[in-house]
């Protein structure tokens, strides 16, 4: 971006909306994480011993399950932590006309699109692999 790209009105306005609604959003996400991660603490505390592990009937999976949540608590936390930085640097870029703030919150959203690219195809290849085993299984029967 050379020269005046942060006097731009409807730049400026997008700068704002992405400011505001990323720390609204990050923050949310944050919360959603520690909930999950205190999910993970509460089953692990309760999962393999005691009534409760009874009533649940998880066994010996008690740790496995908490393992689980506690992994599906780091996306949360780390996409918060990405979309905080990203607003922090498009409201110092507004604040300030700042434009290498502009680039580096904008590059903090660019990781965070990698690591959900990432994921997500992480994801599909181990849903296809386990609807070939599901399919392959079937075909046992």
């Amino acid at each position: 971006m050379e020269g005046n790209a942060l006097h731009q009105p409807e730049l400026v306005q997008g700068l704002d909306r992405i400011a505001y609604w990323g720390r609204f959003f990050g923050v949310l996400s944050i919360l959603a994480g520690v909930l999950i991660a205190l999910a993970a603490v509460a089953v692990a505390a309760v999962g393999n011993s005691g009534p409760m592990a009874e009533a649940l009937n998880m066994g010996p999976w008690g740790a496995a399950v908490a393992v689980v949540y506690a992994a599906f608590a780091v996306p949360y936390i780390w996409s918060g932590r990405q979309l905080n930085r990203c607003a922090s640097g498009c409201r110092k870029a507004l604040n300030n006309k700042d434009e290498g703030a502009l680039a580096q919150g904008l590059s903090e959203l660019g990781k965070l699109f990698r690591f959900w690219g990432i994921l997500t195809v992480l994801f599909l290849v181990v849903y296809g692999l386990l609807f070939l085993a599901g399919i392959g299984t079937a075909a046992l029967i």
